[in-house]
């Protein structure tokens, strides 16, 4: 608006060009991109160039001065989003992008343009000269949402009378018709961008109704059979049962870089990977606990804490068959290293596999898990040899332990430690749970020990043993303990020497070593035919 000029003047409002620039009012030479809004304008056809950027400041050319006398006035809605985009790309926030980035309301843009324009002309003088739109037609009707009276009581847990609800309604702006006798239908008016649902007209007449005139209660919370919340609760005994065994919990990101992954020789195709990480520390979601955990075990020997027992019960994120959403799943993670504990029943020594294992079979003890062996494998952060698969009956794998190779623990500045882990499947694990206790008569009558002293080859493991001691010797054996195990001079490369005490033992009468004999010499025959075990 202003006063006539023959020049003819066209507006465009569209998408950047690469390489353009505008000068803003604030002085900055702004460089653009194809994702920025502007408003352009040419005069006579020439080519139209940059004059503000759309929704957040206009520029330095068609700023408003004292000598000002043609105006040419904007109301428009823009997309949120863009707005947010370009504020971040070129790092320049306004009033105005404030508004658009929240969301203006649509249906008001031609009723405010009139409303300035009204004013300009009552105020300041001047004549309309025109006007034009352009862009895209946006929908203005208003929506609709359906509001109980009893589910809105039900959640806020008072009662309010229907007509209290509708009055805070209509004195909100909000237009209500009857549904049905506990029903509104309620129209939401265009300036209302934020309630798209019933539960926001809940809070709106709550906010009014008054937060303190609703009584305190206890919510009433139903048990649920929910698999989810059944692994939840084993979780929460594993914790409590770890901490009792003297492990401290710890919690570490979820997220991290690849190269944390390439570390443990992991392959990056098995993990999720975020579209948009915020920093190169967040790239992907972690398929295992184990970079927590040496992250961890690394802070701490920083510190100068030289003995560390920690575990993590947290989701790992797994990639499932191609069009299937990731699979989320708890899983458990052990790491010890360090100095055993010092006491009577044990002087300080170092922590080794064998403390691993135990807490291994301590927790699955606990849990009345039965049927757990330990597999031999090989796993290429783990030390060859020191390397167990764990089995549950017919699960492929529950879990793994081993010894941190030294070469992965380099990535982490640990030098000189032997670092022992364990990675445990919840999932694998909840099918096998019994808490349930069971008790068994304890024989009065006295036991026998044997020892049995072995040399055996390194690809042969205790368990193979003491399955076909336990086949030979069923009804007679009641416990097998490995307490020796002997790799010297003495023993042949590629084997090593075992001594293992068995006991003896009947429930209703005292065994006879003449007994005794007899499946003692049988199990040593079954020994040396079935794996080719040298008795020592």
């Amino acid at each position: 608006m202003g006063q006539s000029d023959n020049r003819k003047i066209e507006i465009v409002i569209r998408k950047a060009k690469k390489g353009e620039k505008v000068i803003t009012i604030d002085g900055i030479n702004r460089a653009l991109d194809e994702t920025i809004l502007v408003i352009a304008a040419g005069i006579e056809s020439r080519v139209n160039k940059p004059v503000a950027i759309a929704g957040i400041m206009g520029g330095k050319i068609t700023e408003v001065t004292n000598s000002t006398k043609n105006i040419i006035l904007e109301s428009a809605y823009f997309d949120p989003v863009t707005i947010r985009r370009a504020c971040r790309l070129l790092g320049c926030w306004s009033e105005s992008s404030y508004r658009f980035e929240r969301g203006v309301d649509p249906a008001a843009v031609l009723s405010s343009s009139n409303r300035a324009v009204q004013l300009i002309k009552d105020l300041c003088g001047g004549s309309l000269l025109g006007q034009k739109s352009a862009g895209k037609n946006f929908s203005t009707a208003n929506r609709q949402i359906t509001f109980s009276f009893a589910q809105n009581n039900k959640i806020l847990g008072a009662d309010i009378k229907p007509s209290d609800a509708k009055r805070i309604l209509n004195n909100l702006g909000f237009k209500t018709t009857a549904q049905s006798k506990d029903r509104l239908k309620v129209t939401i008016p265009s300036f209302r961008r934020d309630v798209e649902a019933s539960i926001d007209l809940v809070e709106e007449v709550a906010r009014i109704f008054g937060y303190d005139k609703i009584k305190q209660t206890t919510p009433n919370i139903l048990p649920s059979v929910d698999r989810d919340d059944s692994l939840r609760n084993l979780a929460r005994l594993i914790k409590e049962i770890l901490t009792g065994l003297g492990l401290n919990e710890i919690i570490s990101y979820s997220l991290f870089s690849r190269d944390i992954l390439s570390r443990l020789n992991y392959s990056v195709k098995e993990a999720i990977e975020i579209k948009n990480p915020l920093s190169r520390e967040q790239e992907i979601m972690r398929p295992t606990l184990m970079p927590g955990l040496l992250q961890c075990l690394a802070k701490n020997l920083t510190n100068r804490i030289d003995t560390v027992k920690v575990f993590e019960c947290s989701n790992v994120y797994i990639k499932s068959a191609p069009g299937d959403y990731p699979k989320e799943q708890l899983s458990l993670g052990i790491l010890i290293s360090g100095q055993a504990a010092n006491n009577w029943l044990r002087k300080a020594s170092p922590l080794t596999f064998f403390d691993l294992k135990g807490l291994i079979e301590n927790l699955f003890l606990h849990l009345g898990i039965e049927g757990l062996s330990f597999e031999r494998t090989d796993y290429p952060f783990l030390v060859k040899g020191k390397s167990v698969c764990l089995r549950l009956e017919e699960e492929k794998s529950a879990g793994f332990m081993g010894q941190i190779d030294p070469q992965t623990l380099s990535h982490y500045d640990i030098k000189n430690k032997d670092v022992f882990l364990a990675e445990v499947s919840l999932q694998a694990l909840a099918r096998f749970v019994n808490l349930e206790r069971r008790y068994r008569a304890y024989s009065t009558y006295p036991s026998i020990k044997r020892d049995l002293s072995l040399v055996v080859a390194d690809t042969i493991s205790q368990q193979d043993i003491s399955g076909i001691i336990q086949e030979e010797a069923a009804g007679y054996i009641t416990n097998i303990r490995l307490f020796d195990q002997y790799l010297g001079s003495q023993i042949p490369p590629g084997m090593r020497g075992l001594t293992l005490q068995l006991e003896y033992q009947l429930s209703e009468r005292t065994l006879r070593d003449e007994e005794v004999d007899v499946v003692h010499k049988r199990i040593i025959k079954r020994l040396v035919d079935a794996l080719g075990i040298q008795i020592r």
